[in-house]
């Protein structure tokens, strides 16, 4: 019934960043256990889902997010830096007050409510493949995150974080390291 409203987000995503936002949808589908096609899906999540709107946009670009933003807004208090480069697989399923401004961001980030990440010194943080934030992260600077981290509630991570570990506090520190099977 509100398909229609869509035609040009439809549009949208057949000219610009498919494969990504493919990416985007499939892991939302593994994470939700949402079993229906992803034409279906998208069409879904750009209807009932805020959060997935603004990741929406900021794949198909600025132009074409002032060209169909304007009636279906995306959430205003989550926010992603328009020139930043974000790999598929993009999970906040409630970023209430997340700002994700870091240098590249790799596959498969998870991010939930309250999280800043930002420049400090004109320096952004780097971010690995496979990472996971609890709320209330803020990550500032020019640290780099490395692949399959786990960064803990309320942390602050101002130092480098080695791959394969878990980091939690203020200021963050390691307190575990994840075992890695390799075949």
């Amino acid at each position: 019934m509100f398909c229609w409203l869509y035609i040009p987000h439809i549009l949208c995503y057949a000219i610009s960043n498919k494969k990504t936002i493919d990416e985007d949808l499939d892991r939302w589908k593994d994470k939700t256990y949402i079993k229906m096609p992803r034409i279906v899906l998208l069409l879904y999540k750009l209807h009932h889902d805020p959060f997935f709107r603004v990741i929406f946009y900021h794949r198909i670009g600025p132009v074409l997010k002032l060209l169909i933003g304007w009636y279906r807004k995306g959430e205003r208090s989550f926010r992603i830096r328009p020139s930043k480069k974000i790999g598929g697989g993009l999970y906040a399923p409630h970023a209430f007050a997340t700002t994700l401004g870091a240098g590249p961001i790799g596959r498969n980030f998870t991010v939930i409510q309250g999280t800043t990440i930002g420049k400090k010194d004109d320096k952004f943080p780097v971010i690995g493949d496979n990472v996971t934030f609890g709320a209330n992260v803020i990550v500032i600077g020019g640290v780099t995150i490395g692949d399959n981290v786990m960064v803990g509630a309320g942390s602050v991570v101002t130092k480098d974080v080695p791959p394969n570990t878990v980091v939690a506090g203020v200021p963050a520190k390691v307190i575990k390291t994840k075992e890695t099977s390799v075949k």
